[in-house]
């Protein structure tokens, strides 16, 4: 928990005390997240399952997991994310895709640990549900 509020961690959680399914079910998923792209490491290809996920990161997954490419416009939705920024495209495209919405200051927080609440209604809306679901 994080001021009170769960945040988004790694998938290693579904390891601890479950058995070998479990770990064997978490190989797999691991090995599919990194084959498609959603999660593919840092510059030495660790995961780091067990590190908090930034809102940069999880508008990546989104947009990857969803099947869809990087945005390669030179625009930047949010006034924190400039169009060099790593992730600027996929913010964008979830921005744009109406899974993720920014601050009402006009931010999008990209470093930000995102909130549990957060993922789990930008998931939602990914899939298509609404508020009225």
């Amino acid at each position: 928990m994080m001021g009170g509020r769960a945040v988004v961690r790694g998938v290693t959680g579904v390891r601890e005390g479950r058995g070998a399914a479990a770990t064997a079910e978490t190989g797999v998923a691991e090995s599919v997240v990194g084959r498609v792209g959603i999660m593919v490491g840092d510059e030495d290809g660790n995961r780091n399952l067990d590190d908090s996920v930034t809102r940069a990161q999880f508008a990546k997954m989104l947009t990857v997991a969803a099947g869809e490419s990087q945005s390669t416009t030179g625009y930047a939705p949010f006034r924190d994310v400039k169009h060099t920024y790593w992730a600027a495209g996929y913010i964008k495209l979830a921005s744009d895709s109406g899974w993720f919405l920014g601050y009402m200051d006009g931010t999008f927080r990209p470093d930000n640990t995102i909130l549990y609440e957060e993922g789990a209604t930008a998931i939602l809306r990914m899939l298509g549900y609404s508020e009225d679901d």
